[in-house]
Formats: structure tokens, C-alpha cells, sequence
């Protein structure tokens, strides 16, 4: 029974984890070292109240547990039940908990490696994932990752790899290839499953890129990514031991290097997705395939994921460049009205009450949907990244790598005019 709750505790740190990510402004928790999460408990004749350690762990991803109403439990942190409560409590984290009591006996802290519980949830994903393979028959633990190289390869200047964003595919940047092949240069592709982790994406076109540097070592390559495969690329390029040292500029299109609040939807999307094909095996089995929510899961703002990514520095020999989208459909005193609207509906009900700190802290700074600020996607304050050229165009997040217009009095793409401009720089 002690271990069965301990298993219980952790699995509702974990659902905390999916819906909070570092949103988290209690006073009665604080994030310490980058990467860690604390929870601080009293203790009170070696015992802890179990309401309090519910509330507390909700409150540690920035959600509020004080409208939640159960009969209250004393656990015991001593002896040999206290020693089997935190053995099972660590058990069901996976290993990503320190547990200990203070010198004084007086309080019981908890502290949680996110990266670490990253891996644990991926983990247990892969097991479900393998259970769910053996009932339907098909692989869904396989991961498809295609470097698609042009018939010839460039002898002067450098190859351009395309890179997609995320529920795209390498034809979604067919406006963008077109115009870059006009102007004289050889393109490629990377393709990826849509909600991957990142840096398995980015580990993989690693991989791909160090086979064809050894295969071409001469060749130069100039990344040009959107959205989410901006990231994908700064992970190649700023982790120790992926940098293949062919590339020579990274573009980002849109690119969320400090995530984006709509990611929290990436979940609902899906369901959508389902929901539209028709819920039937392939359309179930598709979605496996493309991912198991840990894209979206990466992308919201301070994640574990980009809390280690931008701890990292810009590769030096590497040139960066960005653009970002100030297209945004809402003006603030709409955004303002939507925003006391929701969260006045959602505090009526115990559940959707608990989500409101989350909810509220994520309205409060959606400047990806605002004009001027954002792109509908990414904001533009977490599209900028320390010591990297980008600039603003008036554009929204899709319309960045569409061609505007076909006729020769055509207005130019602000988006595509700067990729092209950056490109003509490196073979001068």
C-alpha cells in the first residue's frame, strides 16, 4: 500500500510536469540550480500531510492545488514504512528525485531533475509504445530521418539543406526551394518525424551530415530552417560531439529558440488530426509514428529541453541569422478581454481551477498572437537569440516561406529577400 502511493505521488508530479513547465511562481516552492525543481515540505513527528505534499507538488509547476478537498493522511518519512514511502517515491520517478530530510527533522525536500525526468517519461513512452506494436501489428518504435541530397552536387559555393517545421514536410518549403534554386544554388532536404524529441532529430541529422562530410569533405553547407527546425539545427551545431564542421551559416525562419505557449496545443491538435482522418487504425497508427508529443512538450518556454539547449554557445564557426514575424491578428485590449474571459470561466470548477495559475501566466504573455510582438506562432522576444543577427519583417509565421505574388511588379517576400541576400554573402 505504501509503495502503491508512492507510485501514485509520482504519477501526479508527472501529469504536473506535462501541464506546468517552469511556470511555476509559488512561494512555497523555487526552482534552484537551472534544471531543477524543488519541493520543500514540513514535517511534523516525522510524518508529512499528504494534502500538503499534493498541493505543494502542484504548486511546483504552477498550478493550484488549494481548492482540492480529500481526506487528509498523515505518511510517515521514518522507520521502516517511512523508508519503504520514499524508496517507492523514487521508484515511480525513475530516478530523477533527491530525496532527503533537513538536518533538523523538520522539513522533507524533494528535488527533481527535469532533464532526467525528460528521459524517464521518454523511456516509459517507449515501453507503451512497443506494448501498442505488438497489439496492432505494426512498428511504431521506428523513427524515419531522410537526407535528401540533389542529383549533383555543388563543386563551388555551398549546398543549401532545407530544413522543415513541425506538422510540415520537406514540400512545405517548396516556394522557398524554388527561389533559392533560381538564384543559382543546389538545395537538399531533412525530413523528421513531426513530434519527435528535438534532439533526437538533431542527433540523427548529426549523423548524416559528419557520413557525408567524410563523403564529401570539401563541401560547405548552409542551413536554411523553419520553425522548429531551426532548433533541430542549433542542437547539431551546439552540442559537444555533434557538430559535423561542414556547416557554414544556419538561417532561422521563425524559430522559437525560447519555445512558444501555442505548443501547449500541440496535444489537442493531434486529436484533431484523428478526429478528421477518421478514427480508425491507420489514422491512430500515423500518429504514433510521426512522434509521441515530445516535440510539443520541448517547445514550451522552459522546457528542460531548451533550458539546456540555451545554456549552450553559438557555435563559433558558425554564422547565424534570423528572421521573426510581427504579423500578429490581435491587438492587446482584444487579447486582454479574451484572456479575463477564459480565466473567469475556468475558476467555477475545482478542475479547470487548478490550471488556472498555468493558464493565467501563459495569457499573460502570449505576445505570439499580438500584432507587432508575434508571428501567430513565436513571439518575437523568444524568437531573438543573444549574438545573432535577425530581423523583424510584417509577416505571420506560414506566410514567411510562401511566395508573395507571381507577376514581375510582384512585391518582394521580405523573408525570402533576406535568406537570398544572406546566401549571396557566402560566396563572395
Amino acid at each position: 500500500m505504501t509503495v502503491m502511493l508512492s507510485v501514485l505521488l509520482a504519477a501526479l508530479c508527472q501529469i504536473a510536469a506535462q501541464a506546468g513547465h517552469g511556470t511555476a511562481r509559488s512561494k512555497a516552492t523555487a526552482e534552484g540550480v537551472a534544471g531543477k525543481r524543488l519541493i520543500e515540505l514540513e514535517l511534523e513527528g516525522g510524518k508529512l500531510s499528504l494534502l500538503e505534499l499534493v498541493r505543494k507538488s502542484l504548486a511546483a509547476y504552477g498550478l493550484d492545488g488549494s481548492k482540492l478537498r480529500f481526506t487528509d493522511q498523515s505518511l510517515p518519512v521514518e522507520g521502516v514504512r517511512g523508508l519503504l514511502f520514499i524508496k517507492g517515491l523514487k521508484l515511480a520517478l525513475g530516478g530523477s528525485a533527491k530525496i532527503e530530510k533537513s538536518k533538523d527533522g523538520k522539513t522533507l525536500r524533494i528535488e527533481i531533475d527535469r532533464w532526467t525526468m525528460r528521459a524517464y517519461r521518454q523511456r516509459g513512452k517507449n515501453r507503451l509504445l512497443r506494448l501498442l506494436s505488438k497489439l496492432t501489428g505494426e512498428d511504431l518504435t521506428s523513427r524515419q530521418y531522410r537526407l535528401t541530397l540533389p542529383g549533383k552536387l555543388p563543386s563551388l559555393g555551398p549546398l543549401v539543406l532545407l530544413i522543415h517545421g513541425m506538422d510540415r514536410s520537406p514540400m512545405s518549403l517548396k516556394d522557398l526551394q524554388a527561389e533559392i534554386e533560381s538564384a543559382g544554388f543546389a538545395t537538399a532536404s531533412f525530413s523528421y518525424p513531426n513530434d519527435e524529441a528535438i534532439d533526437r532529430c538533431g542527433d540523427a541529422l548529426a549523423r548524416k551530415l559528419k557520413k557525408l562530410a567524410k563523403e564529401q569533405p570539401k563541401l560547405k553547407i548552409v542551413i536554411v530552417a523553419y520553425s522548429l527546425g531551426g532548433l533541430i539545427a542549433r542542437h547539431m551545431l551546439e552540442v559537444e560531439g555533434n557538430d559535423p564542421g561542414n556547416v557554414q551559416m544556419l538561417i532561422m525562419l521563425g524559430t522559437p529558440n525560447h519555445g512558444s505557449y501555442l505548443a501547449a496545443l500541440r496535444p489537442v491538435l493531434d486529436v484533431f488530426r484523428f478526429a478528421k482522418r477518421g478514427a480508425d487504425k491507420e489514422a491512430f497508427i500515423s500518429i504514433l509514428q510521426d512522434g509521441f508529443g515530445e516535440a510539443g512538450r520541448d517547445l514550451v518556454p522552459r522546457s528542460a529541453f531548451l533550458t539546456k539547449l540555451n545554456k549552450n554557445a553559438r557555435n563559433p564557426g558558425v554564422q547565424y541569422r534570423a528572421v521573426l514575424g510581427s504579423k500578429g491578428p490581435l491587438e492587446e485590449k482584444t487579447l486582454k478581454f479574451l484572456r479575463e474571459l477564459l480565466l473567469h470561466a475556468i475558476q467555477r470548477k475545482t478542475l479547470t481551477a487548478t490550471l488556472r495559475p498555468m493558464l493565467s501566466n501563459a495569457l499573460e504573455d502570449l505576445d505570439e498572437v499580438l500584432s507587432g510582438r508575434g508571428d501567430l506562432a513565436v513571439a518575437i522576444k523568444r524568437g531573438r537569440l543573444a549574438g545573432v543577427e535577425s530581423i523583424v519583417v510584417p509577416m505571420n509565421h506560414r506566410d514567411m516561406i510562401r511566395k508573395r505574388g507571381t507577376g514581375p511588379h510582384a512585391p518582394a517576400q521580405p523573408a525570402l529577400s533576406a535568406v537570398l541576400r544572406w546566401l549571396r554573402t557566402t560566396i563572395e
